[in-house]
């Protein structure tokens, strides 16, 4: 038997364990259902409406964090009492492989299929995307499902930890009420308690990796006798708790969230008041590319400032809407700027890269989750938006002059209409 403290030996061993797990898995008629299942369901929410495929592609990855999420904890945490369910385990303990090998080539095999699974979801949602809009910005596609792979690494994780440390498929599960109170519960819950949402996705890796860590140091402890814990895995342990620490205390450091920690940045922003007839709210925030923007930079520009979340599915079509609005009109001084309401920082880019924007789309890192749609973020709150997607059109001196509310917001036609009247007051 190779020796545990060689790298190589050490690897080799376990990626042979774990190419066995995963043969166990994918013969099953289980995991064959769940692939069926997971294209159906791809296939049934993937034709969402847009030039490109951000919308599609981002309501993929909230369905790996809905259903696909649950379906971890339950298939890792059955994964792990296979054996004593079974009754092999005295076959398999009577080998000489190490605690620790078993456990991480076992919980591997178990997310290897997780992540097919997943993937089989998302090319339904291609298949449909591309049967009914085409799939401008399909590398969209790739980044939200890295950002499922994490949520579906903590979910595995957190399930196969207490059910192989418990020796039971109900211990595990009990993580599965968590994840039914993150999503019953959005509205009470401060947002690091989300790891779907792309900026804490750096915390949720870290702490998979400490719980996955801490499960292969305990499990089995009796079975090893005088021999110690590999010291890859005494490491591990130390460097992903400090990790998981910092990343978590940044999140909450850097946020704005009343149920956490509030900015005072953003709540000057808050304190604006805009309605028709009076100066724009300003604010400064990242954009697409990560660039600090504001309006200050667009003086003497007629500009059209859209509110938006990707959780309206009729804001994707605002946005696309503004690229025309760019190309008719943006020679004559005209400029679009949206704001994404989202608690998910991420998504401004997705949308942005996703639907091909040609204007700044910003990220108002200070929404939260709020039952009241005035509540959601400083500038819905500026803006007096109780409903999104809403667009404001000033003149060139920043007074707002229109307000279009809902669907008028993405009325070509009436768009139009209001910008024409703006340029014929105030011509170039």
């Amino acid at each position: 038997m190779a020796s545990s403290s060689s790298p190589f030996g050490t690897i080799m061993p376990i990626l042979a364990l774990t190419r066995m797990e995963w043969r166990i898995g994918w013969r099953t008629p289980a995991f064959r259902l769940a692939v069926v299942a997971a294209l159906i369901l791809g296939l049934s929410i993937g034709g969402e409406p847009g030039r490109g495929v951000a919308l599609s592609a981002y309501g993929a990855a909230e369905a790996a964090t809905a259903y696909m999420g649950f379906t971890a904890i339950v298939w890792m945490s059955l994964a792990a009492v296979r054996e004593t369910t079974l009754r092999t385990d005295s076959l398999i303990f009577s080998k000489p492989q190490p605690g620790e090998w078993l456990a991480l080539s076992k919980f591997l095999g178990g997310y290897v299929q997780i992540l097919v699974i997943a993937g089989f979801m998302f090319l339904g949602c291609i298949m449909s995307r591309s049967i009914n809009g085409g799939l401008l910005g399909v590398e969209v596609f790739v980044i939200q499902y890295a950002r499922s792979a994490i949520v579906l690494l903590f979910a595995s994780v957190a399930g196969y930890m207490l059910a192989l440390l418990f020796d039971s498929a109900l211990a595990g599960s009990i993580i599965g009420l968590y994840w039914l109170l993150i999503l019953s519960g959005k509205a009470f819950l401060a947002k690091y308690y989300f790891p779907s949402y792309s900026q804490n996705l750096p915390a949720y890796f870290a702490l998979s990796l400490t719980l996955l860590f801490v499960t292969l140091f305990f499990y089995r402890r009796a079975r090893r006798g005088s021999a110690p814990v590999a010291v890859w895995v005494r490491a591990g342990i130390p460097i992903f708790i400090i990790a998981t620490a910092w990343q978590f205390w940044s999140v909450i450091r850097d946020g704005h969230d009343p149920e956490a920690r509030l900015n005072p940045v953003m709540d000057k922003m808050g304190e604006q008041d805009t309605t028709v007839g009076r100066r724009a709210a300003g604010f400064t925030l990242p954009d697409q590319n990560g660039k600090l923007t504001g309006l200050g930079e667009y003086e003497g520009k007629i500009l059209l400032i859209a509110l938006w979340s990707p959780r309206d599915p009729d804001s994707v079509l605002l946005l696309d809407r503004l690229n025309d609005v760019v190309a008719q009109y943006g020679k004559s001084g005209v400029q679009p700027v949206a704001l994404t309401i989202c608690e998910d920082s991420g998504a401004t880019s997705a949308f942005a890269f996703g639907e091909r924007l040609n204007y700044p789309v910003l990220a108002d890192w200070g929404t939260y989750n709020a039952p009241k749609g005035t509540e959601f973020s400083p500038l819905s709150s500026a803006y007096r938006v109780t409903s999104l997607p809403a667009l404001f059109i000033t003149d060139r001196r920043r007074q707002i002059r229109n307000s279009l509310p809902g669907i008028e917001s993405y009325d070509g036609e009436r768009i139009s209409e209001v910008i024409k009247e703006r340029l014929d007051e105030e011509p170039r």
